[in-house]
């Protein structure tokens, strides 16, 4: 894992007492990933709102400009539960993935 967030009400600040907890997180490729015996693009759990996405689907959406993957970049610093290097060096380049095309997602 590279960087563990919150996401959706409370990403936006706008939770409220008894708001459930969205998290989001990025990981990195496993090694059979790499050599292209398995694949991992994303887990969603619906019972724990949780998304984790493999880090090359991460870099997809971010160059898509995906409003949901977007957000990570830009949360306030107490928002981010877990930063490791490859997390501060994704947020640290934000403006690589912010694009015009965030008008039209």
């Amino acid at each position: 894992m590279s960087a563990l967030e919150t996401g959706s009400c409370y990403a936006y600040g706008t939770s409220y007492e008894g708001s459930d907890i969205d998290f989001r997180v990025v990981t990195l490729m496993m090694p059979s990933d790499l050599l292209g015996l398995t694949e991992f693009d994303q887990y969603e759990d619906d019972r724990t709102d949780t998304v984790i996405y493999g880090f090359n689907k991460l870099v997809k959406l971010l160059l898509e400009c995906s409003p949901n993957t977007c957000e990570i970049l830009g949360l306030d610093e107490e928002q981010y539960l877990i930063k490791l290097e490859l997390g501060l060096e994704l947020i640290d380049n934000s403006r690589l993935f912010i694009s015009k095309r965030a008008i039209r997602s």
